[in-house]
């Protein structure tokens, strides 16, 4: 895997060296209809230099950067006003010599029809089959002078053509964007806008261009190359985190310069995180970049129940090493000593378990009941297949009806609500696999007996877990960041922005939740003074929980052991047993068992007062 970095050395507390000057060049850039045909199958003899190193400095967020990249050289503005000319007339022109005059000589450039000049054939075999050229030695020439005063005159050599005219110029390889269409082109690839929409937008603006898709895609990349400059993919992601104010730590292999894990997260992320610091889902997702790294996700969530992504860290691999290294940034973030968090959810992973083990040990480690149970389905279909079995009525059995079977008693046993109920679902569960011994070794030796406090239902709701029983929450996360990806393939800077695009929405949506529970009123709430405290100074969700409670309160009293307290246990909500004689007097007292009961210093939405008037 090493091989894959070779593009992503990085100098780490390296001593202040000035980076090297680059000369600009002295003539304009040219497109040479010589090479333009083939420019893809030529290699070049001298290959450029690499980048400048970039300095990292880890402890504190400071990174020098190279040198700036060199702007694009704008050719003379009698090329624009002659390529127009030539659209409309049926035919397209490309610089074939020029000069700026920077040797003395006098500026000028030279234009020809893109059909000039004839086709070279190369000494090696072209890679592709079908090779074929538009050249056809069009006499058409053009030769413009720079006057005094900065004004260009134009001299024909040639006015004839040797081919006809057209009125379509699309697919042409000269038909380019024009300043405007480049502008906005270049917004939204900012944007993060998928290729074929940027050229739906272009065409809606401009019904006449002749821009293709090959078009969007080269300005696009020439735009993020521009934008990138002289910096290494590595050395472009750092720059991008310290000018954007992100926390991010990296670090390297021994005895190299070359980095191994990178881990960074968004500064509202952090205050959200040590806001609501309860529960941390984790979930490596695959499939995001050309490298083929790990992305490992932090996710918790506001209670507002809204989903926000707390860090993130490409790692070399899931190793202990590494998950343990991501662990302990995360647990830096953590502003205070008082916070910790409660419980931690993540799927049968033994190294994230061990590292989640050793860096929270205060939280209870949860794992995904969803994936143990594709696990068990995914091992009766191998084990349980059947092919003599018969019913009562003689009639043959199907292996899908047995599997069927036997995952509905599987989700008995996760849905057991006391340890009574776990072991008579469990004998029942063990009846039902009698015939198949290999199978009920396989559930009870390698997922009941080592972590059944773990994803059974009497275990979990011991904890504080806010309705976090499976890691659906990160794996929702991590379906929206793919879509904001542009590709699979795509490389760690341009990921990353697809990830800063999609945490700028993400917040919004928190923060407008936020100012949605305390602004809006529902109207089943108009003129119950039980609610009136409670109102605007909780979330709806929280509210919502209040309202079952009390319901169930109605209903079976204030028992116990028949309200379960789960309320309480799992959302630190007040439960149904604790609404005492409910009555416009006791609205004052369910505020201040609500305060007791959420969090000792915080509401849900914003620091208490410093006296909690209960009058």
């Amino acid at each position: 895997m090493s091989a894959l970095f070779t593009d992503m050395v990085v100098l780490v507390d390296a001593p202040n060296v000035d980076p090297p000057e680059i000369e600009h060049p002295n003539v304009l850039s040219l497109l040479l209809l010589e090479d333009a045909h083939d420019s893809g199958n030529a290699k070049s003899e001298n290959p450029p230099s690499p980048p400048p190193k970039l300095e990292i400095c880890l402890g504190n967020l400071k990174a020098k950067d190279g040198p700036p990249p060199i702007p694009p050289v704008v050719p003379p503005p009698v090329v624009a006003w002659v390529g127009e000319k030539a659209r409309k007339l049926g035919f397209s022109t490309v610089i074939g010599k020029s000069d700026n005059g920077s040797n003395g000589r006098s500026a000028f450039v030279t234009l020809i029809c893109e059909r000039g000049g004839s086709y070279t054939e190369y000494k090696r075999k072209s890679r592709r089959e079908i090779a074929a050229s538009v050249k056809c030695k069009c006499p058409f020439r053009l030769r413009g002078y720079l006057c005094g005063g900065g004004d260009w005159s134009l001299k024909v050599g040639d006015g004839k053509h040797n081919h006809d005219m057209t009125d379509v110029l699309k697919g042409h390889k000269t038909a380019v964007l024009n300043p405007n269409e480049r502008v906005h082109l270049e917004k939204m690839v900012d944007s993060n806008v998928p290729p074929r929409q940027m050229l739906t937008n272009l065409k809606k603006r401009n019904r006449t261009t002749s821009t293709t898709i090959k078009h969007v895609y080269n300005a696009s990349y020439r735009y993020r190359r521009f934008i990138r400059g002289t910096r290494n993919d590595m050395q472009h992601l750092l720059k991008s985190l310290v000018d954007n104010g992100y926390v991010y730590h990296c670090r390297k292999y021994p005895d190299s310069e070359v980095v191994s894990d990178v881990f960074w997260a968004h500064p509202d992320s952090i205050k959200l995180f040590n806001t609501f610091s309860t529960v941390l889902v984790l979930d490596s997702t695959y499939k995001t970049n050309k490298y083929r790294l790990p992305l490992l996700e932090f996710v918790g969530n506001t209670y507002t129940m809204k989903t926000f992504s707390i860090a993130f860290a490409y790692m070399m691999s899931e190793r202990q090493d590494n998950v343990y290294w991501a662990l302990e940034r995360c647990r830096e973030m953590l502003h205070s000593k008082d916070l910790y968090l409660k419980v931690v959810v993540t799927d049968r992973d033994n190294a994230l378990i061990n590292a989640v083990e050793k860096v929270f040990p205060k939280a209870a480690t949860l794992l995904c009941s969803y994936h143990i149970g594709q696990n068990v389905r995914a091992k009766c279909k191998l084990d349980c297949k059947v092919t003599d079995l018969k019913g009562k009525n003689e009639k043959a059995i199907k292996p899908g009806s047995v599997v069927k079977t036997m995952m509905a008693a599987w989700v008995d046993i996760v849905d057991s609500k006391t340890e009574e109920v776990y072991i008579d679902n469990w004998t029942r569960f063990k009846v039902i696999c009698a015939k198949f011994p290999k199978f009920l070794k396989y559930v009870e030796k390698t997922i009941l007996d080592p972590v059944k406090e773990k994803f059974v239902r009497f275990w979990v709701d011991k904890n504080l877990h806010m309705g976090n029983t499976t890691t659906n929450r990160a794996e929702s996360a991590d379906a929206r960041l793919k879509k904001h990806l542009s590709s699979s393939m795509g490389d760690l800077s341009t990921n990353w922005k697809s990830v800063c695009n999609m945490l700028e929405l993400q917040h919004t949506a928190i923060h407008a939740s936020f100012q949605t529970s305390i602004i809006m009123l529902e109207h089943r709430f108009k003129g119950k003074m039980l609610w009136s405290n409670l109102i605007r100074n909780i979330s709806r969700e929280a509210l919502h929980h209040l309202v079952v409670e009390y319901n169930k309160a109605i209903e079976i009293g204030t028992d116990k052991s028949k309200c379960g307290c789960l309320s309480l246990i799992t959302y630190g909500l007040p439960c149904g047993a604790q609404f005492k004689n409910v009555d416009y007097n006791m609205k004052l007292h369910l505020k201040e068992q609500f305060r007791q009961f959420v969090l000792p210093d915080t509401t849900f939405m914003r620091p208490p007062p410093n006296k909690v008037t209960t009058k």
